[in-house]
């Protein structure tokens, strides 16, 4: 099982399909996330609880590791990637199912978006891990919604990714 996690309200209403896109320029980003969802269901991960929303809400402050990526960002003005690709695939080869954590931000004009990757493992106890972490850049940012919606492109595309790794190994 897969399940992306998000801060934003309104972010989440789009991706699952629960708010119209109004604004044509998230048309083709909000399609293709939702594509990508879609053939993740469909070919590779059954989804939360048998539910079609791929993409859950949480208050900010049970989202903090993301936006902390995010800041450091924003700070240091360069991309952040620390995450296993190895390790991740052969633990859901194992499997463990994968929880990713996104956030995006703006500030003096400048924007960034984070992913915090946790796989977690069932048995008699819940087993949560880290899996890594992963910051870009977000040039000719707008606001922070715009990294918000470029951060779930870019998680959707991390775990199309992963699939794909885990499909060719």
């Amino acid at each position: 099982q897969f399940e992306f996690v998000v801060d934003n309200q309104a972010v989440v209403g789009i991706l699952n399909s629960e708010l119209m896109v109004k604004n044509e320029y998230y048309f083709q980003i909000v399609s293709r996330i939702r594509d990508a969802c879609y053939k993740l269901c469909r070919n590779y991960f059954s989804h939360k609880a048998g539910y079609l929303a791929t993409h859950d809400w949480r208050p900010r402050e049970f989202n903090e590791a993301p936006d902390t990526v995010c800041s450091m960002v924003l700070q240091c003005k360069s991309d952040l990637d620390c995450i296993e690709w190895e390790a991740v695939a052969c633990k859901l080869r194992a499997g463990s199912h994968m929880q990713i954590f996104s956030h995006g931000g703006f500030g003096n004009g400048v924007g960034a978006g984070a992913l915090f990757v946790v796989l977690i493992r069932a048995g008699e106890s819940v087993d949560r891990q880290l899996a890594g972490y992963k910051g870009v850049s977000v040039t000719g940012a707008q606001s922070a919604f715009q990294t918000e919606m470029i951060e779930a492109d870019e998680e959707v595309r991390f775990e199309v990714e992963i699939m794909d790794l885990l499909l060719h190994k």
